[in-house]
């Protein structure tokens, strides 16, 4: 296996947050999802998957051939879970598993995966908004009215939330019920912090909360850095991140967003962070044909 040196190619202000550093990574089409569980444990996936230790990124040769990844959700460092085409996997420190769904998952592109435990799992996707509980031996189809599904969050087992090209659905426990929110316009990213603090990003630059009562729309920097936002990932209720098309990034610092772009070709499709302060983005350069990965240290 080649190892590729982590490189900072260019560095970049952000909202005045920066900066930020682009990583010399191994050459993939295209990169979708990233969880970071400490500074030298962090994960990429897209077209294929990599892994980076501190010190290089390089593709992950455990991972299944021919298998793309669309989103990831982590426990532990033996612990992390990813969705791609039409299945399921998991980490547990030395091997993947896949962890089949079954027939009724086949046609089903899934894009999302939330859970609070390995024993109580979401992943979601398909055209009719399909969304599939694990329970730890069994998994249970249902329909979300979202249609499909782009990103799933809860706060609790009974509380889960799924954004898709219709909107916005709301599990409680025993059923799915539909949001309506005119403050809400083409969910795809999906963070919270519990039950009455849940954020979404959309289409138009849709950053809105929800404050246990009413969606609202909190603006932004949007003269000067406008694009879809795609992905959210926070720390804490006054420490937020959005990212998404034209290269955005905003920050929630409590009061307020800031925002820039990185570069208005590339497209940010998603971030993450360690419990040692760093934040990992990771998107498509578009001129390039090729994924790229993000990092600012803390």
């Amino acid at each position: 296996m080649k190892v590729f040196a982590l490189a900072l190619v260019m560095l970049i202000g952000c909202g005045g947050d920066g900066p930020w550093s682009r990583a010399s990574i191994p050459t993939v089409r295209s990169l979708a999802a990233v969880w970071a569980f400490a500074a030298n444990d962090v994960w990429a996936g897209g077209t294929t998957l990599l892994h980076y230790d501190g010190a290089s990124w390089t593709p992950h040769a455990a991972w299944p051939a021919n298998t793309d990844v669309q989103d990831l959700w982590g426990f532990a460092p033996n612990d992390l879970w990813a969705v791609g085409n039409n299945k399921v996997f998991q980490w547990n420190g030395s091997a993947w598993r896949e962890v089949a769904i079954g027939p009724s998952a086949s046609q089903v592109d899934l894009n999302a995966i939330w859970g609070v435990s390995a024993r109580d799992l979401w992943v979601g996707g398909g055209i009719n908004g399909e969304a599939f509980h694990y329970t730890g031996t069994t998994w249970i189809r249902t329909i979300t009215q979202a249609v499909i599904i782009q990103d799933l969050w809860g706060s609790a087992a009974n509380d889960v939330w799924a954004a898709g090209q219709f909107g916005l659905s709301r599990w409680n426990g025993t059923a799915w019920m539909k949001v309506d929110s005119n403050d809400v316009t083409s969910p795809s990213g999906l963070w919270g912090f519990g039950a009455n603090d849940v954020w979404v990003a959309g289409g138009f630059g849709t950053l809105s909360h929800w404050d246990g009562r009413k969606w609202t729309k909190t603006p932004y920097d949007e003269d000067n850095h406008f694009g879809d936002h795609v992905a959210l990932w926070g720390r804490a209720t006054d420490d937020l991140w959005a990212v998404g098309e034209n290269g955005i990034v905003s920050h929630w610092k409590g009061t307020k967003w800031s925002s820039s772009n990185l570069s208005e070709t590339v497209y940010l499709g998603g971030i993450s962070g360690s419990p040692a302060g760093d934040i990992w983005i990771v998107g498509n350069d578009l001129r390039a044909a090729k994924g790229l990965v993000y990092h600012q240290g803390p």
